[in-house]
Protein backbone atom coordinates (compact mmCIF):
# COMPACT_ATOMS: atom_id res chain seq x y z
CA UNK A 1 0.00 0.00 0.00
CA UNK A 2 1.16 3.85 -0.86
CA UNK A 3 2.38 5.93 1.87
CA UNK A 4 2.39 9.54 1.72
CA UNK A 5 3.67 11.97 3.99
CA UNK A 6 1.41 14.46 5.58
CA UNK A 7 4.02 17.14 6.25
CA UNK A 8 4.24 19.28 9.30
CA UNK A 9 1.22 21.14 8.97
CA UNK A 10 0.78 24.62 10.70
CA UNK A 11 1.53 22.81 14.03
CA UNK A 12 4.80 20.47 14.05
CA UNK A 13 2.92 17.87 16.20
CA UNK A 14 1.05 16.89 13.05
CA UNK A 15 4.35 14.93 11.08
CA UNK A 16 3.37 11.43 10.66
CA UNK A 17 3.16 9.07 7.98
CA UNK A 18 -0.80 7.76 6.42
CA UNK A 19 -2.13 5.53 3.79
CA UNK A 20 -4.93 6.67 1.51
CA UNK A 21 -7.43 5.63 3.17
CA UNK A 22 -6.81 7.89 6.12
CA UNK A 23 -7.08 10.36 2.94
CA UNK A 24 -10.22 9.09 1.88
CA UNK A 25 -11.86 9.49 4.95
CA UNK A 26 -10.61 13.13 5.80
CA UNK A 27 -11.86 14.22 2.47
CA UNK A 28 -15.43 12.34 2.68
CA UNK A 29 -15.39 14.09 6.03
CA UNK A 30 -14.43 17.72 4.98
CA UNK A 31 -16.95 17.34 1.91
CA UNK A 32 -19.40 16.20 4.55
CA UNK A 33 -18.83 18.68 6.96
CA UNK A 34 -17.18 21.36 5.19
CA UNK A 35 -19.90 21.73 2.21
CA UNK A 36 -22.65 19.84 2.37
CA UNK A 37 -23.64 20.53 6.26
CA UNK A 38 -22.39 24.15 6.35
CA UNK A 39 -24.66 25.54 2.75
CA UNK A 40 -27.92 23.42 4.18
CA UNK A 41 -27.16 25.55 7.47
CA UNK A 42 -26.64 28.77 4.72
CA UNK A 43 -30.15 28.02 3.22
CA UNK A 44 -31.68 27.05 6.42
CA UNK A 45 -30.87 30.68 8.37
CA UNK A 46 -31.83 32.52 4.63
CA UNK A 47 -35.45 30.64 4.78
CA UNK A 48 -35.56 32.29 8.27
CA UNK A 49 -33.86 35.78 8.39
CA UNK A 50 -34.83 36.49 4.36
CA UNK A 51 -32.55 36.43 1.52
CA UNK A 52 -31.39 40.03 1.83
CA UNK A 53 -30.31 39.41 5.57
CA UNK A 54 -28.42 36.58 4.87
CA UNK A 55 -26.41 38.02 2.09
CA UNK A 56 -25.19 40.70 4.34
CA UNK A 57 -24.26 38.36 7.36
CA UNK A 58 -22.24 36.16 4.48
CA UNK A 59 -19.99 39.20 3.64
CA UNK A 60 -18.96 39.10 7.12
CA UNK A 61 -17.86 35.49 6.26
CA UNK A 62 -14.45 36.47 4.96
CA UNK A 63 -13.27 38.57 8.02
CA UNK A 64 -14.15 35.73 10.23
CA UNK A 65 -12.23 33.50 8.39
CA UNK A 66 -9.26 35.69 8.80
CA UNK A 67 -9.38 36.52 11.95
CA UNK A 68 -9.49 32.49 12.67
CA UNK A 69 -6.56 32.37 10.62
CA UNK A 70 -4.89 34.76 13.03
CA UNK A 71 -6.41 33.32 16.53
CA UNK A 72 -5.69 29.68 15.43
CA UNK A 73 -2.40 29.48 12.64
CA UNK A 74 -0.80 32.63 13.82
CA UNK A 75 -1.21 34.30 10.39
CA UNK A 76 -0.62 38.19 10.08
CA UNK A 77 -2.48 40.47 8.93
CA UNK A 78 -1.31 43.08 5.97
CA UNK A 79 -2.56 46.96 5.71
CA UNK A 80 -4.37 45.66 2.82
CA UNK A 81 -5.93 43.27 3.85
CA UNK A 82 -7.31 45.46 7.04
CA UNK A 83 -8.44 47.83 4.47
CA UNK A 84 -10.38 45.14 2.65
CA UNK A 85 -11.92 44.48 6.24
CA UNK A 86 -12.66 47.68 6.73
CA UNK A 87 -14.17 48.28 3.32
CA UNK A 88 -16.65 45.14 3.65
CA UNK A 89 -17.79 46.27 7.17
CA UNK A 90 -18.41 49.63 5.62
CA UNK A 91 -20.53 48.29 3.11
CA UNK A 92 -22.17 46.34 5.47
CA UNK A 93 -23.19 49.16 7.83
CA UNK A 94 -24.35 51.30 4.75
CA UNK A 95 -26.46 48.56 3.54
CA UNK A 96 -28.08 48.10 7.02
CA UNK A 97 -28.92 51.47 7.27
CA UNK A 98 -30.24 52.17 3.61
CA UNK A 99 -32.55 49.35 4.39
CA UNK A 100 -33.52 50.64 8.13
CA UNK A 101 -33.85 54.12 6.36
CA UNK A 102 -36.49 52.33 3.70
CA UNK A 103 -38.41 50.81 6.21
CA UNK A 104 -39.01 54.52 8.14
CA UNK A 105 -39.80 55.85 5.02
CA UNK A 106 -42.38 53.18 4.30
CA UNK A 107 -43.97 53.41 7.80
CA UNK A 108 -44.04 57.42 7.58
CA UNK A 109 -46.02 57.28 4.35
CA UNK A 110 -48.44 55.04 5.94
Amino acid sequence: MPQWSCGSGAFPSTSFVCDGDVWTVVGCSMLSFGTIVSFNAYLEGVKRIGAVSGSILSSIEPISAAFFGWALLGNQFKWVGILGMAMIIATVIIIALEKTRSIILMINSL
